[in-house]
């Protein structure tokens, strides 16, 4: 089985995503002023029922009328959410598809909006993946249940105040949470190849992907975390410009409605961070790109011209 270069990889991930920033905003760029509107606009809509509604933040209030204050934007918290990831599933097709089999053009008259079999297959796919993953972790939570009852039993029996747990059974459980846990991790990193394996128009194959990329599951946790680490670097970048338009870091009320009544400061930090989160849609997604090439490989059929440039 091929294995994956980490280290190479990520710095081609990295490399790739900052020379070829302009072409992957043209391969996609209906979809992200589409997801970049919604996130914006969602946010300053999400800051004024915050403002208007005292539950959110009054210490006085009881934990029914914040909950009752929380269930009043849910549905469009939840519906936002939803259609921001449609969106980005259009993107995330594009940006494969780009990164693989070098297509510049994509969607409807090259705006990079489409929706149509390939993107129905990676919203499957990751739904697939999403309740594998929750499945193992239904059965985390069964073997932790079992053995925290067992542990109760065992301390009525040897006659051990059932109120504190031995440290040594706390300590298993804690490990065992973790082991499991990673399992679930190591998991879903490999089965999340089969994304871009659908974006070029394969089948949503997840047998086919495990056996795949055997021998790369430890590599895909340490890339994954790599490139994410890195990444974070740009969420510092955005909470210090943040900082310096004076956005508030502490979202108490009267510094939201000091926000509120002067929104430049908001609307400007906005458009400043948003190259920054474009970037890391862009090397979340197009990680998945190398080491699935990397790793799986092309078909013959489906490698790109002698004219398009690689990642």
């Amino acid at each position: 089985m091929r294995k994956l270069a980490v280290f190479r990889s990520v710095g081609e991930v990295y490399s790739g995503v900052f020379r070829h920033f302009i072409d992957l905003i043209r391969v996609a760029w209906l979809p992200l002023l589409v997801w970049a509107f919604v996130s914006i606009v969602g946010g300053w809509w999400f800051l004024q029922h915050m403002v208007q509604n005292a539950a959110f933040f009054d210490d006085a209030a009881s934990q029914q009328s914040r909950t009752e204050a929380f269930m009043e934007v849910m549905p469009a918290l939840y519906g936002m959410a939803f259609f921001k990831y449609l969106v980005l599933t259009i993107v995330a097709v594009g940006f494969h598809r780009f990164v693989l089999l070098g297509e510049r053009h994509h969607g409807v008259g090259g705006t990079g909006f489409e929706f149509g079999r390939r993107e129905w297959l990676y919203l499957w796919s990751t739904l697939k993946i999403a309740l594998l993953f929750v499945a193992i972790l239904a059965l985390i939570g069964s073997i932790g249940t079992t053995i925290f009852m067992g542990g109760k039993a065992i301390a009525s029996y040897s006659a051990i105040d059932l109120s504190n747990l031995p440290p040594a059974l706390v300590f298993v459980l804690m490990l065992g949470y973790m082991v499991l846990t990673i399992c679930a991790l190591l998991v879903a990193g490999r089965l999340s190849l089969v994304l871009p394996h659908v974006a070029i128009g394969q089948p949503s194959n997840l047998r086919f992907i495990w056996d795949h990329t055997r021998g790369n599951s430890w590599r895909m946790i340490g890339y994954m975390l790599l490139i994410s680490l890195l990444a974070s670097l740009g969420v510092l970048a955005m909470l210090l410009v943040n900082w310096l338009l004076g956005i508030p870091m502490e979202q108490t009320p009267e510094a939201l409605r000091e926000l509120l009544e002067h929104p430049t400061s908001y609307w400007i930090a906005s458009i400043v961070d948003l190259p920054i989160q474009i970037a890391w849609v862009m090397l979340t997604i197009t990680m998945l790109s190398v080491a699935y090439r990397e790793i799986i490989g092309l078909a013959p059929a489906d490698a790109p011209g002698q004219g398009a440039e690689p990642l």
